[in-house]
């Protein structure tokens, strides 16, 4: 690999409307919250509040999910350069990636009943998608091993769905990497 590469969303507008969109609900929430706790304080017969603020908190990690999970990535042969949607780009040598494992939460092809009628079943292709595991992310990242199931390790997920070209993606991340995902 002699130059970089960079690995985008399929439909890069679509991408941008539900990160904002996205953005904006994480923003309404994280407002919310001490609003409701005031409310609760200032009323003590509003006691619902605090359930209401425990329950909207819980919203908080679906969205973060959402909005760091799969971001823009960069490959070049010292390594992968990640390009989150709110933030600045933050490099990982392959060196620093732990382990590359199949991504658990993609749907299942049984489970795309729908997405096969509107694309039809020549074009549809199952959804297809690994994991990078790496202590070097940023905090953030947590949320993503979080709902994987690596016990809050750090992770970015590659997938079809979310990149484009993602076959000779996913072949450079595994040869880059020297990894035989039949052994995760």
């Amino acid at each position: 690999m002699t130059q970089t590469q960079t690995y985008t969303h399929p439909n890069s507008t679509t991408y941008r409307i539900t990160q904002i969109l996205v953005l904006i609900g994480l923003i309404v929430l994280l407002l919310t919250i001490p609003l409701q706790i005031m409310i609760a304080v200032l009323f003590p017969q509003a006691m619902l509040f605090y359930m209401s603020a425990i329950i909207t908190l819980l919203f908080v990690a679906p969205l973060l999910l959402y909005l760091v999970t799969t971001p823009t990535v960069s490959l070049s042969a010292e390594g992968m350069t990640i390009h989150p949607f709110i933030g600045k780009p933050h490099h990982l040598t392959w060196d620093e990636i732990d382990r590359v494992a199949y991504y658990p939460l993609l749907p299942r092809q049984n489970h795309e009943v729908n997405k096969r009628l509107v694309v039809g079943r020549k074009r549809y292709k199952p959804a297809e998608g690994i994991m990078l595991i790496s202590s070097k992310l940023p905090q953030v990242y947590r949320i993503g091993g979080f709902f994987a199931g690596e016990r809050g390790r750090k992770i970015i997920a590659l997938t079809n769905r979310t990149h484009t070209n993602y076959d000779y993606l996913h072949k450079q991340v595994i040869k880059q990497t020297q990894t035989d995902l039949n052994d995760s």
